[in-house]
């Protein structure tokens, strides 16, 4: 047992060490044909210098990996060549076309052999331009011709191929290397194949010429590809004014910052999408008014009020339009407290009313809402801004439900809650007016009601 060799252990790590030791080749190669880990037989590889065993290796391992290694390790192309033309392992030729420099045995590798995979990787490292040429008009396979279209430096060679081959594999190769952009503008325009054109226009710098080809093109996807490379502004309005489809006027309104142009957009656009956009880069507030007031969307309106700040042009917005939501969106920038306490007592929506009701100090205005709103959630919320203990009793005592509880809630002396719970005749309110004692017994010290200031 000692005299066994360390690269014959059966720890693997071991095995590992010894490998790396060793310099005799033919033990190399032994535990390179012979060991039965991978991992070993990969380091053991990696130190021979025979190409005859590396070849050998490279033919006949169980691991793709070793046979990887043992192609990459190999000097002699003749070596290489003789393992492209002769190894059974399809995987193991390719490795070594790839390391073939003789473009002769390239070529003859290119056009004869029977693996397609096999002449992809010959074509791909041919450089003869009249040999490439004739591959991408000529071979037998789309993608043989393909590989070879991907080395053609000629540029009318490249735009006839683009323009006129009937093979989209090589149509496409050729757009990719086209540097024309009119050329690439017909093939975006033109080709009946979609990844073609969608690949012709993304290689487009010119933005007249991406213009062009967005104006001409029936496909909406090229639209959409070409509109989104171009910045100049005029011709993003010349899209969102002429008639380009809704999706394309989203993409140039986004870009747009001409301040003209919004407005005309945001007044005649007929897709609320995109006047909402517009609307949300306008600054002028008396054209943002005219939207909220005059357009069909509620979505498009509200984003316009939302912009306005001037108090005279939101009360305006207010008076003038009928929908609930807007005259909510206008007022929650409106302070003026004689205003608020009038659309409090007498705007037709609740929503409204609680949302002025919510930003009223006055505690004789909301007393007076709390006691004589016919909406309960616009009296509850006037009971919730009410900072007076003796105007709360009063709603304890003569309100009823949900006004009753809500007014427990508000009140902070701890007295007149003790009152409450000794004599109030609705049991209801006498647990109500616990829960609060015992919630301000537990916090006290700590402030519990508002904190937005004494009243108006």
């Amino acid at each position: 047992m000692n005299d066994m060799p360390k690269w014959k252990h059966e720890d693997i790590e071991v095995r590992l060490k010894a490998v790396d030791e060793l310099d005799d080749e033919d033990i190399l190669a032994d535990i390179a044909r012979n060991d039965c880990s991978d991992w070993v037989r990969r380091c053991a590889v990696f130190k021979i210098t025979d190409d005859s065993i590396l070849a050998d290796i490279a033919e006949n391992d169980s691991c793709y990996e070793v046979r990887k290694l043992a192609v990459d390790m190999i000097g002699e192309e003749s070596v290489l060549i003789d393992l492209a033309y002769r190894s059974s392992k399809l995987a193991a030729r390719m490795r070594a076309i790839a390391r073939i420099r003789d473009e002769s045995v390239l070529l003859d590798i290119a056009r004869n052999d029977s693996d397609r995979e096999a002449r992809r990787v010959a074509v791909r490292k041919i450089t003869d331009q009249s040999a490439l040429v004739d591959f991408a008009y000529n071979d037998r396979d789309r993608y043989v011709c393909a590989d070879a279209v991907s080395n053609i430096t000629n540029q009318d060679v490249l735009e006839d191929l683009a323009l006129n081959n009937i093979v989209y594999n090589v149509r496409e190769a050729a757009v990719e290397r086209i540097l024309d952009d009119s050329v690439l503008a017909e093939v975006a325009i033109n080709d009946s194949i979609e990844a073609v054109a969608w690949n012709a226009v993304i290689q487009i710098r010119d933005e007249s010429i991406l213009m062009d080809v967005a104006r001409r093109t029936s496909d909406i996807i090229v639209r959409m590809r070409a509109v989104k490379r171009i910045r100049d502004e005029s011709y993003l309005a010349e899209i969102v004014q002429t008639g380009f489809d809704t999706y394309n006027r989203r993409i140039a309104i986004k870009r747009i910052a001409d301040e003209e142009v919004l407005v005309d957009v945001a007044l005649n656009d007929s897709s609320s999408l995109v006047r909402r956009i517009a609307v949300g880069k306008i600054s002028d507030e008396d054209v943002l008014a005219e939207v909220a007031l005059s357009d069909s969307s509620l979505r498009v309106s509200m984003r316009a009020v939302r912009r306005i700040r001037d108090e005279d042009v939101l009360l305006d917005i207010y008076g003038k339009d009928s929908r609930c939501k807007v005259r909510r969106q206008a007022i929650k920038k409106i302070n003026d407290k004689s205003v608020l306490a009038d659309i409090a007592r007498n705007d037709c929506c609740e929503d409204v009313r609680i949302l002025a009701v919510r930003k009223i100090r006055n505690q004789d205005v909301l007393e007076c809402i709390a006691f004589s709103d016919s909406n309960e959630m616009v009296r509850l919320a006037a009971v919730g801004r009410i900072h007076d203990d003796g105007v709360l009793l009063k709603f304890v005592e003569n309100g009823s439900g949900n006004i009753q509880r809500k007014a427990i809630e508000m009140i902070g002396d701890e007295k007149l809650l003790d009152d409450i719970i000794c004599n109030h005749p609705n049991g209801e309110m006498r647990t109500g007016a616990m829960i609060r004692l015992k919630w301000l017994k537990k916090h006290k010290g700590r402030q519990t009601k508002d904190e937005e200031g004494p009243a108006d």
